[in-house]
């Protein structure tokens, strides 16, 4: 049961990530589980260790989470290689998407060999527009370039499409996707390929067993099983399953034996011997059948996601740019109002992250509020709103943009269960803040 459990997780993960074979058209590929998103990068990152060296490039994008930045800078210093910043801070301070590419187009070169990208500034909520950036890559850097995304911060709002976007390599963080404390990291075929005798588990792993070659000691089995309930509740947003209990739904353990007999003299290539591989039995056919989301509930459980957060979401941006167009916090990120949800896709100009830190005066006093005194406003028993502070590991873009990393920006954040309510609650705890 514990390897039907990981494989049924395992397919969880593929269908979030929407990897599509190469015999449909896509890049094929899998999808590593491991402890975290920046463990999974640390790992990816030491993977290049023979495959780069003096004379080639290295480009990052300074406006990332540190878990897409120190992997590189580190392998830089292992191996001779040029890193080159991908300075974006005050394109993506104004939510200018479109300097944020001209910028990437300048800093390529055909000595590029990695390029690693944020997909969703974690303090500021602007999306890169992923397929335009890999095609700049592509027409410009060297033809063995690899494209590394971290799309952590963009998982929890939209569909991942890593096989549309053309990616080598996707981490996203299925604890923030309504999932358990791991991360998640999608590889093309050809990007495994590539690095396949390099991954960190043991020496005589089969290193086509791709994803496996990645996860030394193997995928921690209450991962799988939390897995597989992410699974469910995205089934449920979709509409695929009308309930979350902690039943398989239509198993019985009695079924198990007399399932695996009535297929025992099949072929092991049938669709119903498929599901018994491993003697998994009916067991993992009622997960599947239960918990495992086909690419369509994926799709449309966001869909309905991005609904969800329409109101929310143009309340938040409302309220902070009255505060930011009166002059008391300075807002960053696109603030052009949102389209109609049908509209959106991957490239849309903002999920709904917003940072601001409070305006500073030219004779600051100690009456002003601070970010920290903003937070603890919000926090407290009179409004208990969540909100919070810091660098929120973007330390560098943070360092371009003059602010201290140990202070921070105030970051509010929503997701598709937050209400307009609870944003009322938050417009009145700024109120009493800036008034």
């Amino acid at each position: 049961r514990a390897d039907a459990m990981a494989d049924a997780a395992r397919a969880v993960a593929r269908a979030v990530a929407g990897v599509t074979p190469e015999r449909l058209g896509g890049t094929g590929g899998d999808v590593v589980i491991g402890p975290s998103s920046t463990q999974l990068l640390a790992n990816l990152g030491r993977a290049f260790d023979a495959l780069v060296g003096p004379g080639d490039e290295i480009l990052v994008q300074r406006a990332s989470h540190e878990a897409n930045v120190a992997p590189w800078v580190s392998l830089a210093k292992r191996t001779g290689c040029e890193l080159v910043w991908w300075r974006d801070a005050d394109a993506a301070k104004d939510g200018d998407g479109r300097k944020v590419l001209e910028i990437l187009q300048r800093a390529l070169s055909k000595k590029t060999k990695i390029v690693a990208a944020c997909h969703v500034s974690n303090l500021f909520g602007g999306v890169l527009d992923v397929k335009a950036a890999v095609k700049l890559c592509k027409t410009l850097a060297s033809n063995a370039c690899v494209f590394v995304l971290d799309s952590v911060a963009f998982a929890p709002h939209r569909a991942l499409r890593v096989s549309e976007w053309g990616v080598d390599w996707c981490a996203f963080s299925p604890y923030k996707t309504f999932g358990p404390h791991c991360g998640c990291l999608f590889g093309s075929q050809t990007a495994f390929e590539a690095v396949r005798a390099f991954g960190p588990n043991h020496e005589f792993v089969d290193p086509k067993a791709h994803a496996y070659k990645f996860e030394p000691g193997g995928v921690a089995h209450e991962v799988s099983a939390g897995l597989v309930g992410m699974g469910k509740y995205l089934r449920v947003l979709s509409g695929a399953s009308n309930a979350i209990s902690t039943e398989l739904v239509g198993y019985r353990e009695e079924e198990d034996a007399t399932w695996k007999e009535a297929v025992r003299g099949e072929p092991s290539s049938s669709p119903t011997r498929s599901l018994v591989s491993g003697g998994y039995g009916a067991f993992y056919a009622t997960l599947v059948s239960d918990c495992v989301p086909s690419r369509e509930d994926v799709l449309v459980a966001f869909e309905r996601v991005a609904l969800l957060e329409e109101k929310p979401q143009s309340k938040l941006l409302s309220v902070l740019e009255s505060l930011d167009k009166r002059g008391v916090i300075k807002l960053f990120g696109p603030k052009r109002k949102t389209q109609a949800p049908r509209a959106r896709e991957a490239a849309e100009d903002r999920v709904p992250t917003f940072a601001f830190v409070p305006a500073v005066s030219k004779t600051r006093t100690v009456s002003e509020p601070s970010v920290a005194r903003v937070v603890a406003a919000c926090r407290g028993d009179r409004h208990k709103v969540a909100i919070r502070s810091g660098s929120m590991y973007a330390v560098r873009l943070c360092e371009d943009l003059g602010l201290d990393p140990n202070e921070g920006v105030v970051r509010c954040s929503l997701a598709h269960y937050n209400t307009v309510e609870e944003v009322a609650r938050l417009e009145k705890a700024l109120e009493e803040v800036f008034r």
